[in-house]
């Protein structure tokens, strides 16, 4: 039993010491390698990879830093730039209990979520691991409009995640996860009134670590979102039943030249539709009663992570965008009939984002940084992609410890 143990350490050391990060903070290191950490390992992915909390125990995380802005309604997994935290908890020593986590998330103005508090659970069970986790937000503003009168708005969103990894083969490691969602809408004010609660928004998510060679691994990712709910919509300036949808397609490639540096490549293909009605009231004002909206993207990335020092991490990335979004508003039918309606048409291309980051390290304490010169087109983090940013800067800073 000493000599297996004894191996299964050295075994795990190894490992360690081959990994670029030793050890892992929050999302301060995903946003400075790109954001989009579904082509990497990070102790972040538990929030949305829920099979992958074993591989990360025992470990305490703080998030301090801005926030992304413009996400326009986002869904509520999406949600985890700025400030809160996370503890990861083995329950038992050998595992038979599984592990624990618990994060939560506040002071987010401008956003669609005011609160979330998330629970996670996960157990290997032989060659497969087995997560669970809920998440809990809430949003409420209230607000004061010449043309709306008195507003108040509350949101609610209950969401229960699945996920499972495990190996297929030697050499090919596989991970599925998704969630349902339950949106709960309470809108009320002078001109309207909108109550809605549904489990009708959906995630589902697909990723595999195939090694090519010891130094080459490729990563395919593919994923789907689907959000339907009521809310108050800005773009039609009034409450309005939301049908939207995102798809992905992406693969990456992960280089490793020596135990230190790691180098990733990556790229996807991002399409989706999101479709506004509005609720019949009376208002002040001509107002378009309904909207549709495609959104296209594609994204290439460039990141290293490399150990300058034994204490000392440094990290780059670099991206290009290029998306096309396309806006179809349509007015009620005149007396004629008639339905008039109109266009608009952004793009953004050639958009590099270039992110830079820094780790310390001292012990079982971690620290990382990461700055972005360019609030991405698309937020890194977020799937849904059926926004815009707000070109500007913003960083952030994950404090953790290993226990």
């Amino acid at each position: 039993m000493t000599v297996q143990r004894s191996t299964l350490s050295i075994v795990m050391t190894c490992l360690m010491v081959l990994s670029a990060v030793p050890l892992q903070a929050g999302t301060a290191r995903v946003l400075a390698l790109g954001g989009d950490s579904g082509y990497f390992t990070a102790a972040s992915n538990v929030l949305r990879w829920y099979g992958s909390l074993e591989d990360h125990p025992d470990q305490v995380t703080l998030e301090f830093g801005d926030l992304v802005r413009g996400q326009e309604d986002a869904l509520s997994e999406q949600g985890r730039i700025g400030h809160g935290g996370g503890v990861h908890l083995r329950l038992t020593e050998d595992g038979r209990w599984g592990t624990a986590a618990f994060y939560f998330q506040d002071h987010l103005p401008k956003e669609p979520l005011e609160g979330a508090f998330t629970a996670l659970w996960s157990r290997g069970f032989g060659p497969v691991q087995i997560g669970f986790g809920g998440r809990f937000t809430t949003y409420g503003e209230s607000r004061v409009s010449t043309e709306t009168g008195d507003r108040i708005d509350a949101q609610y969103i209950h969401q229960f995640g699945f996920g499972a990894a495990g190996n297929l083969r030697d050499g090919v490691r596989t991970e599925i996860a998704g969630e349902i969602i339950n949106n709960r809408t309470e809108l009320s004010g002078s001109l309207y009134e909108l109550y809605a609660d549904n489990w009708t928004s959906f995630g589902f998510r697909a990723r595999a670590f195939v090694e090519i060679a010891p130094e080459l691994t490729m990563v395919p990712v593919i994923e789907h979102t689907r959000d339907q709910r009521g809310l108050y919509a800005e773009f039609l300036a009034g409450p309005a039943d939301r049908d939207a949808y995102v798809t992905s397609f992406g693969i990456g490639m992960g280089m490793r030249p020596d135990r230190d540096t790691h180098f990733m490549i990556s790229g996807e293909y991002r399409y989706g539709s999101e479709d506004l009605r509005l609720h019949t009231v009376d208002h002040l004002g001509p107002v378009w009663e309904t909207s549709d909206r495609t959104f296209f993207q594609i994204r290439g990335r460039a990141s290293v992570e490399t150990v300058v020092l034994p204490w000392l991490i440094a990290r780059a990335a670099i991206q290009y965008v290029r998306v096309r979004d396309d806006i179809h508003r349509f007015a009620p039918p005149d007396d004629s009939g008639d339905v008039s309606h109109t266009e608009t048409r952004r793009y953004a291309g050639g958009v590099a984002p270039l992110s830079l980051g820094v780790g310390l390290r001292h012990g079982n304490l971690m620290a990382d940084f990461a700055y972005n010169d360019t609030s991405p087109v698309n937020p890194g983090l977020a799937g849904e992609g059926l926004f815009l940013g707000d070109g500007g800067s913003y960083s952030a800073f994950s404090l953790g410890w290993v226990f």
